[in-house]
């Protein structure tokens, strides 16, 4: 995995969610550390991860090209 401002990003606002979220639960700052360290990997990579995929075309612009794909419906990229 390449390490990106986009993705440290991403990681900071997953984890400030699920710090205010088990926040909530418990009020220990040690108990909801280690509990925010161990959700955020979790959270991100199966909900907020999969639920950017869904909603972002990065993907599906990248190796898609509509022109040759016009010209030849069976290409494969190479």
């Amino acid at each position: 995995m390449v390490i990106t401002p986009a993705l440290v990003l991403s990681f900071a606002i997953v984890f400030i969610v699920a710090w205010l979220f088990i926040k909530t639960i418990e009020t220990n700052k040690w108990i909801v550390l280690l509990l925010t360290l161990f959700a955020t990997p979790l959270l991100y990579f199966y909900l907020f991860y999969p639920i950017f995929n869904i909603f972002s075309s990065y993907h599906h612009q990248k190796y898609f090209n509509a022109e040759n794909w016009k010209e030849n419906p069976n290409y494969v990229l190479k």
